[in-house]
């Protein structure tokens, strides 16, 4: 037996929207009849403005490849930002850093230069 997918939110917004819009349905009528809550429906999202933040564990990691995201999130708050660890951690994961680097630099620097003979 094979479900079907449910439609996410966004998609039951922008329904609720044409709805609206091309069959001159009521909000609360349309809501009801893609089974959202009106409250819902009027969501809008907030803009995260993490450019500063993105910009100082570019800083960090280019500056000291070997450390992680502690190191990166005290001394962040040594600086005087006050982002707690959650936030730091989810741009963190973002900008994928969470990778091994000095993994990577050893594999670049012990190997470049078996790469060039091939």
């Amino acid at each position: 037996m094979l479900l079907k997918k449910t439609l996410t939110p966004d998609k039951k917004s922008s329904l609720v929207n044409h709805m609206i819009t091309e069959h001159k349905v009521s909000h609360r009528q349309a809501c009801k009849a893609v089974h959202i809550s009106s409250s819902t429906q009027r969501y809008k999202k907030k803009q995260r403005k993490d450019d500063l933040l993105i910009t100082l564990l570019q800083e960090l990691v280019e500056k000291y490849p070997a450390i992680g995201f502690w190191q990166c999130y005290f001394r962040i708050r040594r600086m005087g930002h006050q982002w707690n660890h959650k936030r730091l951690y989810r741009v963190y994961t973002a900008l994928k850093l969470n990778i091994r680097r000095m993994y990577i630099l050893f594999m670049l620097t012990h190997y470049s230069g078996m790469l060039t003979h091939l």
